[in-house]
Parts: structure tokens; C-alpha cells; sequence
């Protein structure tokens, strides 16, 4: 039974670790670029129409009262 239990666990080299360090880097830059695209893509320009809108209808407003004032 102490035999079973006796494991033998190698240790990580150096190499190895830098190995897993580099793969995990890569993935993370690959998550960073793919979050730039989804807002870059996606995100931004649907929150610009969305502000733009929202700033037409008020700047819109203001000149027709401003208008209404004059003509008055």
C-alpha cells in the first residue's frame, strides 16, 4: 500500500514553466484583441448612433423653440 501511495511527482523545469507562462500570455493577448474587436466592431458604433441621436433630438428642439421665439 505505501508503494501506491509513493508517487513520484517530477517537478516543473524552468523551460516548462516558461513554456505555460508563454501559452497564457497568448491566450490573454488573444482575449484583449478579441474584446477591441466586440467594442471596436459592436459596441462603439452602436453607442454613437444611440448618444447621437439622442444629442440631434435635443439640439433639434432647442433651435425650433429658439425659432419660435423669434418669429414671435
Amino acid at each position: 500500500m505505501a508503494e501506491v501511495l509513493d508517487l513520484e511527482i517530477d517537478p516543473i523545469s524552468d523551460g516548462e514553466d516558461d513554456t505555460y507562462s508563454s501559452e497564457l500570455d497568448d491566450d490573454l493577448k488573444d482575449s484583449i484583441e478579441q474584446l477591441e474587436r466586440v467594442l471596436c466592431l459592436v459596441v462603439f458604433p452602436l453607442l454613437g448612433k444611440f448618444l447621437g441621436r439622442k444629442f440631434a433630438f435635443h439640439a433639434w428642439a432647442r433651435w425650433l423653440e429658439r425659432r419660435r421665439l423669434v418669429s414671435n
